[in-house]
């Protein structure tokens, strides 16, 4: 999802990511990579930037619990 919303013009939040100029280092679109820096997805976790204005990247993500 969050390669859609930060490179995809035709996603509905678009606007609110790439059109911002946020991004998804280069390092993360090789999927291994970004498992060797975040680990696996936790059940029932959404990954969240610490910095809201910041790219997905090492060091400003986090995975946080999906409100239930």
């Amino acid at each position: 999802g969050m390669k859609d919303r930060c490179g995809s013009p035709t996603s509905s939040s678009f606007h609110n990511y790439g059109g911002r100029g946020i991004i998804v280092c280069k390092e993360w679109h090789n999927f291994g990579q970004f498992l060797k820096d975040m680990g696996e997805c936790p059940e029932r976790h959404s990954i969240e930037r610490i910095d809201v204005s910041g790219n997905y990247e090492p060091g400003n993500c986090k995975w946080i619990p999906l409100n239930e």
